[in-house]
């Protein structure tokens, strides 16, 4: 029996992304309606992220997502790296977001077993670590276990003109405290305005309604004197206003 249980642990490197809900607790206690409408909101990405794995399929029998939820944490995690990637990371932010579900979360490199059972290893530790430790507010953060290295394992200077390059593209954005994170609302803006992401009622509505989010989180938390969970939506506050400013959009800045 332990022959065959070890002939099926696989450790592999995976690229991972490992996320947490904001406020989980509070909002699933709050009453029966959040639960069901999160749990709902949480089959939707699920769906989205089956939908993009069978895409990526079809360009590339090997490139594979997967993707595991448990109560408040989810993870995403791929043997293969493209820009992509990125991208469906961000989409899960923001799509998240205007459902009213902010996340935080790690973006890391390393090894772990996962299959419809359980998830083992180092890499989902490092993730964890990096999601609760440093991550803080709710954004996702670049490991350096990603940062770059794994792109170009042998060549400093193109792992440096990597990151670089995400940058430029608004990919990602160095925070205050010298982190780098994934700028959703970047990438949000960029597959909007080329055609790849197409809302209903066009970006702009969608960042307004990204703001009354927000509004309403400071509003709420600050009548309950929640300073710890506050702090993580002024930082929301201040990211958001941050983009609108840069894009002009600053008729949608919150006061």
């Amino acid at each position: 029996m332990s022959g065959s249980l070890s002939s099926d642990i696989q450790l592999k490197k995976y690229f991972i992304a490992y996320f947490d809900i904001l406020g989980y607790i509070d909002y699933v206690n709050s009453s029966s309606d959040n639960e069901l409408y999160l749990a709902k909101t949480l089959r939707k990405t699920i769906d989205f992220i089956n939908f993009r794995d069978e895409q990526a399929k079809q360009l590339d029998n090997e490139y594979k997502y997967k993707f595991r939820c448990f109560s408040d944490n989810f993870i995403l995690c791929s043997e293969k790296y493209d820009q992509s990637l990125i991208e469906d990371i961000a989409w899960l932010q923001f799509n998240l977001a205007l459902d009213n579900i902010f996340v935080r979360g790690s973006f890391s490199y390393g090894e772990l077993h996962i299959d419809r059972d359980f998830i083992f290893g180092k890499g989902i530790i490092n993730a964890y670590k990096i999601e609760s430790s440093v991550a803080i507010f709710p954004r996702v953060v670049i490991d350096n276990t990603y940062t770059i290295k794994t792109c170009f394992p042998d060549d400093d200077i193109a792992s440096e003109a990597k990151l670089t390059t995400l940058k430029y593209f608004g990919f990602i954005k160095t925070d205050f405290d010298g982190i780098h994170f994934i700028d959703y609302l970047d990438v949000a803006k960029l597959k909007s305005d080329i055609g790849h992401w197409k809302f209903e009622d066009g970006f702009r509505a969608e960042l307004e309604n990204h703001k009354k989010n927000i509004v309403n989180n400071i509003a709420e938390h600050s009548k309950q004197n929640k300073s710890a969970i506050l702090q993580k939506y002024m930082w929301l506050k201040n990211y958001h206003n941050s983009f609108c400013m840069k894009h002009g959009f600053c008729d949608i800045v919150v006061q």
